[in-house]
């Protein structure tokens, strides 16, 4: 069974992709072996938006396609953001299965809570993308507690909504990422893979993501014990090469070690 793997195109580094161009990397992705690409709104430029010609070059790869979104799902209020439906239709336009934001001010309160996730129900209904919440670095959409509240909600009115399950951003906001999939497993169908390295400045301890060694892919195997284990999985960890031909090679190379994580799982639902 081929486990799914998808790049990043911010993998590539942002400079170099806003200056090419994601649709550029689409191509290289398919040729490395990846079942699909994530596409970032951050590294869009004036010159190369989502369009529907570069949703018929991701269509054309065969590339499975995630649409990244900075939106953040709930306004400061606590009430739905209602720019979400103009991200969706950038998803559709890019043939996107799914589309991936932040949490934001997920409301506390009972009622206000019910009234954000009808709100956020009525505005998905009728769309053919799904759409997936992630742990980002912020201590409002970034911890278990808030997450948990979002998704269990939006479960008990049968929103069919999941979670991208970013391995690295749980260091941000001091959260575990093994409690986080034991609480939180149930709902992934991403994962974002990429390393953490720590360092301490004048500013402080700064964290900056990196390729992952062998000492993270160990503890990330106890994760998958709690995922799904044919769930997507991304690197989001830097795949950096002087010519297009090693950077293939390179991510290759990524991209077997993490078919590897879940696959023992995997391969047991197949035979179930």
């Amino acid at each position: 069974m081929t486990v799914p793997v998808v790049i990043c195109t911010s993998a590539f580094g942002a400079e170099v992709v806003r200056q090419r161009g994601q649709g550029h990397f689409a191509m290289a992705i398919a040729q490395a072996g990846a079942e699909g690409i994530e596409i970032r709104e951050e590294l869009f430029t004036d010159q190369d938006r989502p369009s529907e010609a570069l949703g018929a070059r991701l269509h054309d790869t065969g590339l499975l396609c995630i649409y990244s979104s900075t939106l953040k799902l709930f306004e400061d209020s606590g009430t739905l953001n209602m720019t979400l439906a103009d991200e969706l239709a950038i998803a559709e336009a890019l043939h996107a299965r799914y589309i991936k934001v932040s949490l934001g001010q997920f409301p506390l309160a009972p009622e206000e809570a019910t009234a954000a996730v009808q709100a956020l129900g009525a505005t998905l209904e009728h769309s053919p993308i799904t759409l997936l919440i992630e742990n980002d670095q912020t201590l409002s959409g970034g911890r278990i507690a808030p997450l948990k509240q979002c998704l269990d909600a939006c479960r008990a009115q049968d929103i069919d909504i999941a979670m991208t399950f970013d391995v690295g951003n749980w260091y941000w906001t001091g959260n575990d990422p093994l409690e986080a999939a034991r609480t939180l497993g149930k709902f992934v169908a991403y994962v974002h893979c990429k390393g953490v390295e720590t360092s301490i400045t004048a500013h402080g301890k700064q964290l900056a993501a990196r390729v992952p060694d062998d000492t993270d892919m160990n503890a990330w195997s106890s994760l998958w014990q709690h995922f799904p284990a044919k769930c997507l999985r991304a690197i989001e960890f830097p795949l950096i090469a002087d010519d297009d031909a090693t950077l293939i090679v390179h991510a290759q190379q990524q991209i077997e070690r993490l078919r590897e994580l879940g696959q023992y799982m995997a391969d047991q639902e197949d035979i179930a």
